[in-house]
């Protein structure tokens, strides 16, 4: 039974914008070609592509995991329980790990088959696979960081002090970080020890990790993004004009790119200095940095993707240093393990067509394409959770209405 907890607007970070915008109405700077478009049967909440672009995968609010290949063609479709939140596919598209809303982690492999599907204690709004498919880890509204291998036995859980809104596993899986609403940043290694941890001014939206988990990123509602090494050592944080969506890291971890309520997009080299930013026309959910750090592509409310190279002249070159780092980060061994995963289901649809709509497969479908509507309205209540009663309600006022 679908089950969906209300949650903050910011968690819509996943490549929403990035697909939802190339499928109504893209501006890509200077009108770059379209070169496909797929309509599902709702919003796309997530996608990902694979390595050499051969194979993109997406999760969409009509309950459905997708995968195309580079000429737009459907190699097939699974419905799940509930809306897809999170996918993630491997370098080479042999793997598709996603997280739905009917509180299920699914892993198929490319030709369709679910291989396996793993019940958590809640929604799953994130999920990281490992280069070669062989490690998934996962972060649930049940508080839980996830790592499975590729036969589905989970390796550990951990229990964070929060929903868990955001993972990011490095190529080998060798490092988990993740991203928690209890206001941590997690780093953990494969065996699930907790290597540290560290408390941001707010709850945290995204993490991004380095390939080789030399470097982690973070984006906070405490309007900051944070750079740490493997040690948890914060190398520089940065305070930008509002929250901060989503951040990405190039593959060495020499620039980061983030996305924030203000409108700004940013980009950082390793050190904390500001390359450039630039200012769109609505609030930046989601940005990408490719592996060299040499494209940035990005999404905004102004209904644009934009798309920039790294020695872009047209975004703001205003030199702003960055904040100094506070006190190191907790350190913190513990662990936690649990049952092997759920026995898969059938097999799943195969729809080879190409650019046709789904139809939706339930009445209470429509009542979830409402949602994100309650979303903008619902008291941010579990962020500001710490605050006194009066401040509350004028905070999430503020927000609402300058956001």
């Amino acid at each position: 039974k679908f089950k969906f907890k209300a949650c903050h607007i910011g968690i819509m970070r996943t490549h929403l914008f990035l697909l939802i915008l190339l499928f109504l109405s893209i501006q890509v700077l200077n009108a770059q070609n379209l070169i496909w478009k797929y309509g599902t049967g709702g919003p796309v909440w997530s996608v990902s592509i694979s390595s050499d672009g051969g194979y993109i995968a997406a999760g969409s609010w009509d309950r459905y995991v997708y995968l195309f290949d580079r000429s737009g063609n459907l190699i097939w479709k699974y419905e799940t329980g509930g809306p897809v939140l999170s996918v993630s596919i491997s370098s080479d598209g042999g793997y598709i790990a996603a997280g739905s809303a009917d509180d299920y982690v699914y892993l198929f492999d490319r030709r369709g088959n679910l291989i396996w599907k793993y019940e958590t204690g809640g929604p799953v709004w994130g999920v990281s696979i490992s280069s070669d498919g062989g490690y998934i880890a996962a972060g649930s509204w049940d508080n839980y960081v996830y790592l499975f291998d590729r036969r589905g036995n989970l390796i550990w859980k951990y229990e964070t002090g929060g929903p868990v809104l955001s993972v990011s596993i490095s190529s080998d899986g060798s490092y988990i970080a993740a991203g928690s609403a209890d206001d941590y940043v997690y780093l953990f290694d494969r065996s699930g020890n907790l290597i540290w941890k560290y408390r941001t001014g707010g709850v945290v939206l995204d993490v991004s990790i380095s390939s080789d988990g030399s470097y982690i990123a973070a984006g906070s509602d405490d309007k900051y993004v944070y750079l740490f090494d493997r040690r948890g050592n914060l190398i520089w944080k940065y305070r930008t004009g509002g929250v901060v969506w989503d951040v990405s890291i190039s593959s060495d971890g020499g620039y980061i790119a983030a996305g924030s309520g203000d409108n700004y997009i940013y980009l950082f080299d390793r050190r904390g200095n500001l390359i450039w930013k630039y200012e769109t026309g609505g609030p930046v959910p989601d940005v990408s940095i490719s592996s060299d750090g040499s494209y940035i592509a990005a999404g905004s409310w102004d209904n644009n993707v934009y798309l920039f190279t790294r020695s872009s002249s047209s975004p703001s070159q205003q030199q702003t240093p960055p904040s100094p780092p506070p006190p190191p980060p907790e350190q913190a061994p513990e662990q936690k393990q649990q049952t092997p995963p759920s026995p898969p289901p059938p097999p799943p649809e195969q729809a080879p067509e190409q650019k046709s709509p789904v139809t939706k497969t339930s009445a209470s479908a429509d009542i979830l394409y409402l949602l994100p509507i309650l979303i903008l309205v619902i008291p941010l209540v579990f962020i500001y959770r710490r605050r006194s009663k009066e401040r509350k309600e004028e905070e999430i006022v503020r927000i609402l209405l300058s956001e």
